[in-house]
């Protein structure tokens, strides 16, 4: 029979959670050897086109960077069987009278 595994919130083995894999720590030495730093020249490049008023560089330099700064909001799926979602909105205002009792009202209104 097979174990359950580590208890929620610990881990066993495997890559450290944040750990760098082989291929990017590559890529980042190979960026440090060739002088080249991308984040420090999006905001070069950011700082440029807001000195110059180039809103539209401005907005996409900004956006390149985003990443480096917040994480991407994953999408949520909500799945439920309960019954559809009522919603009901308490006014103070007294309900209205049902459609047919209003117009038997008209209608005995109109008759006089």
């Amino acid at each position: 029979m097979a174990g359950k595994g580590a208890p929620p919130g610990q881990r066993y083995g495997g890559r450290q959670k944040g750990s760098v894999n082989k291929r990017s720590q590559t890529l980042v030495e190979q960026l440090e050897a060739l002088g080249l730093n991308p984040v420090a020249e999006l905001v070069a490049a950011s700082n440029r086109a807001r000195d110059e008023g180039d809103i539209t560089n401005w907005i996409a330099a900004n956006k390149s960077l985003m990443p480096f700064l917040y994480p991407r909001r994953k999408a949520v799926d909500i799945t439920t069987n309960a019954e559809p979602l009522r919603l009901e909105i308490v006014t103070g205002v007294p309900h209205a009278e049902e459609p047919s009792d209003v117009l038997a009202r008209l209608n005995r209104a109109l008759e006089h």
